[in-house]
């Protein structure tokens, strides 16, 4: 599988080599599932790791089309966190994602009510006014998913009432809120979502809304890391030749790790690669890389794709203590290039791209419900420093 996601990756992204990516970005917007922190509500202000604090986190959607209903689980390690015992969760929050407007009133006092003396736009053709709907229906559920007696998921059913009266909602908003107890610690909550419908109308009523193509982000709590990744240029005892490192700091434990690195083709001619420290070759498969050349557009490109052996074929037998993920400072790749001659430039970049596929990381979550899962490392939080210009 993971061979098979390079493989697209590398070709989606050769197709939109030509592409304005800042075009491509405004006018792709994919779902988006996320779990965040809500600090305002948790004691996370001056804790340090180990101290005891209360977690409020949060589910967020974005970029929704047309949804009147929402399943899902978030999974958490029990020996870390607890729901708090009174009112662990709450969707009766204000600008509820699935909160509705109703049906536009002829508000002729201006007081956002619908009077006696007032009409309104029937929508749906049933000759009742629909009112506005602040909250969803719905339960949710708390569950023991490893049977020791002792709480370690959250698992919910949210939606709109009578869809064919009230219709689907779009766009962005938080979905729940969810209330924990623990020790601050580097800890996973997993996100899954278990169904989604959208209505319809007519003799179906319903459809499913794949969730396939969503974007969905597990929350890392309890990390100290803020990694940075950027490109250096390295000193090179050949003159006529530029060496640069993709280098990576203060990551936190990495599963998997895909990259590109483009470069002016007309100015540099690419010699080369050296894998470095960070990704151990023993405990890394599939460190694949592969260098396309686009002569219309005169760019070089190069892939770099790194795996660890938790995600091969023979997961079952690895032992994380012995071949222990990478996180940390460290060097991951040198790229050597010759300076192209005849050139009249002095100078040139070197871009590291940073876009809806590049890079792409993961981490490993060993609590997971099928005892060990990958999952998306969330970029936002990391500075990527996606230039480099080069002076000779």
């Amino acid at each position: 599988m993971r061979y098979y996601l390079s493989i697209y990756l590398l070709f989606l992204s050769v197709l939109l080599v030509n592409c304005d990516t800042d075009s491509l970005s405004s006018s792709y917007a994919r779902p988006e599932v996320r779990l965040v922190v809500i600090d305002e509500e948790s004691t996370l202000e001056g804790a340090s790791i180990g101290d005891s604090i209360t977690l409020a986190i949060a589910l967020d959607l974005k970029n929704m089309d047309d949804l009147y209903y929402l399943g899902f689980k978030i999974s958490f390690n029990d020996e870390i966190f607890q729901p708090r015992e009174e009112n662990p969760y709450d969707y009766n929050i204000d600008g509820s994602f699935f909160e509705t407007t109703g049906e536009t009133i002829y508000d002729l006092n201006n007081n956002g009510v619908l009077d006696g003396n007032e009409g309104w736009d029937d929508e749906n053709g049933n000759n009742e006014y629909d009112g506005p709907l602040d909250y969803p229906v719905g339960i949710i559920n708390l569950g023991d998913q490893d049977g020791n007696d002792s709480i370690d998921y959250f698992e919910g059913s949210l939606g709109i009432l009578d869809p064919s009266t009230n219709g689907n909602v779009d766009g962005a908003g938080r979905v729940c809120k969810f209330y924990l107890v623990g020790i601050l610690t580097e800890t996973v909550f997993d996100i899954d979502i278990t169904d989604a419908f959208t209505y319809v109308g007519g003799v179906d009523q319903s459809e499913d809304y794949s969730s396939a193509s969503w974007d969905i982000y597990t929350l890392l709590v309890g990390s100290p890391h803020e990694p940075v990744l950027f490109l250096q240029e390295e000193e090179n005892s050949n003159s006529e030749e530029i060496s640069i490192v993709l280098k990576i700091e203060d990551s936190p434990k990495i599963a998997s790790f895909s990259a590109k690195i483009n470069f002016d083709s007309s100015i540099l001619t690419y010699l080369g690669e050296t894998s470095m420290d960070f990704f151990d070759e023993e405990d890394y498969f599939d460190s694949s890389t592969e260098l396309v050349l686009d002569t219309q557009t005169n760019q070089g490109i190069y892939y770099i794709d790194y795996n660890h052996n938790i995600l091969g074929e023979e997961s079952e037998e690895v032992d994380l203590e012995e071949e222990p993920l990478s996180e940390g400072w460290g060097d991951i790749i040198q790229l050597t290039f010759k300076v192209n001659d005849n050139i009249s430039e002095t100078n040139t970049t070197i871009v590291l791209i940073n876009d809806l596929l590049f890079p792409a990381i993961s981490g490993w979550n060993s609590y997971s419900d099928q005892g060990g899962s990958e999952y998306q490392l969330d970029k936002s939080y990391w500075t990527i420093q996606d230039s480099l210009e080069i002076n000779f």
